[in-house]
């Protein structure tokens, strides 16, 4: 009988896995809001110039987490250059665009995090969406107002972003949770195997 391969349950394995999975998920929230913008672009909503600088941050942060990723399959740095990225590309889309759902996109873009077990990393990426979706809303408020969008709206929206990353963040405290929990008990059962043989 053919002995079975858990090639996951090594940490570093996970890691590299992790890794691969969201340097393409990046790339693809990446390339899905340069579209919208480019899109809002061409319809006279956003300048080129602006299009252009969201675009070359996007693919500057795409290219530094492949490059890290030939380098070092298995680094810590890749979730950190991605959350770089993502917190100007949202500081860049919370301040230009009055839509809500751009706010959530980018937000979303952390539920993958959650594989990684770190906490540390959930909490900062949390604070991060939140004080930017924050700042922003007065900012943009005291600089040129929302327009036909009321401040209270755009507010909620920023309330949302914050319910959602607490959300993400509860979700990765359960899941390390759950999976310290197995690790131990299957450690303490090799344990007792070991004191019966």
């Amino acid at each position: 009988m053919e002995e079975k391969k858990f090639l996951f349950s090594d940490a570093t394995e996970q890691a590299s896995r992790i890794n691969r999975f969201i340097t393409l998920g990046n790339a693809i929230y990446n390339v899905l809001i340069f579209v919208i913008v480019l899109i809002s672009a061409l319809r006279g909503f956003r300048s080129i110039a602006y299009t252009l600088v969201l675009g070359g941050i996007m693919l500057a942060g795409v290219v530094v987490t492949v490059i890290i990723n030939i380098k070092d399959k298995h680094s810590k740095l890749t979730k950190y250059v991605v959350l770089i990225s993502m917190s100007i590309v949202t500081a860049m889309v919370s301040y230009s665009f009055n839509s809500y759902y751009m706010r959530f996109l980018t937000g979303s873009a952390f539920i993958a995090c959650i594989l990684y077990f770190d906490m540390k990393f959930l909490l900062l990426s949390a604070a991060s969406m939140t004080i930017i979706n924050f700042a922003c809303n007065f900012i943009v408020k005291a600089t040129r107002g929302y327009g036909e969008t009321s401040f209270s709206d755009e507010l909620t929206a920023s309330i949302v972003v914050f319910m959602m990353m607490f959300v993400v963040c509860y979700t990765g405290m359960l899941a390390k949770k759950f999976n310290d929990d197995s690790l131990g008990k299957a450690a303490h059962e090799a344990d007792v195997q070991k004191v019966m043989v």
